[in-house]
């Protein structure tokens, strides 16, 4: 263990932070493509191979990084991100993210912004985030499919779409699903109040 130890004490010493080389309108974020390119030669350098895992969970997508190397491995823990798994674009979104953030966590490095030299084919070739463009929608739709018999299981809906993006720290994000999901459960108390008055 003290040598797989060493080797990524080597290897951190390398690693530079990862290069903003995608884009959003919330401003720059570096892909899992970037976050891979900044670690995994300096890991590999020194002997050291890393491998992420995938749990299951009900909640959404668990990711377990684990290095591997000198007769050693070393778990650097799961990172649990929500997701419904009914919703495929959702759900790989998610994976993306967990994958991201789990391994620049196990890694300790964080975001720089791009140079224009050490990226200029990936500045030239930029990527959309790959958060859902229709997040808000995606929580709508899973309301009136799960149809929530009580404010507590339609709360349940909203929370761990709001958490999935979070983590993003999008704030003008999670101002728009809370947003939409005010509307949804005033559009449903104005239905309850209108069927009532029609059984009058």
């Amino acid at each position: 263990m003290n040598n797989l130890i060493d080797a990524l004490l080597k290897a951190q010493n390398e690693i530079d932070h990862a290069v903003k080389d995608g884009t959003t309108h919330f401003g720059g974020y570096p892909t899992l493509e970037a976050v891979i390119n900044t670690v995994k030669p300096a890991l590999n350098r020194n002997g050291v191979y890393y491998q992420q895992k995938t749990v299951a969970s009900e909640r959404g997508v668990v990711v377990e990084t684990v290095f591997y190397g000198h007769g050693a491995e070393l778990n650097a823990g799961q990172l649990m991100v929500p997701a419904t798994k009914n919703n495929a674009q959702q759900f790989g979104s998610a994976l993306t993210y967990a994958r991201r953030y789990a391994l620049a966590t196990a890694c300790g490095i964080g975001a720089r912004d791009d140079d224009g030299q050490e990226s200029t084919a990936a500045s030239n070739n930029i990527v959309e985030d790959d958060k859902p463009e229709n997040h808000v929608a995606d929580m709508l739709k899973d309301l009136e499919d799960e149809q929530p018999k009580s404010k507590s299981e339609s709360d349940k809906i909203y929370q761990r779409h709001l958490e999935t993006f979070q983590i993003t720290e999008d704030k003008e994000v999670q101002a728009e699903l809370t947003s939409a999901y005010a509307k949804w459960v005033d559009d449903k108390k104005a239905a309850r109040a209108k069927k009532n008055e029609d059984l009058l």
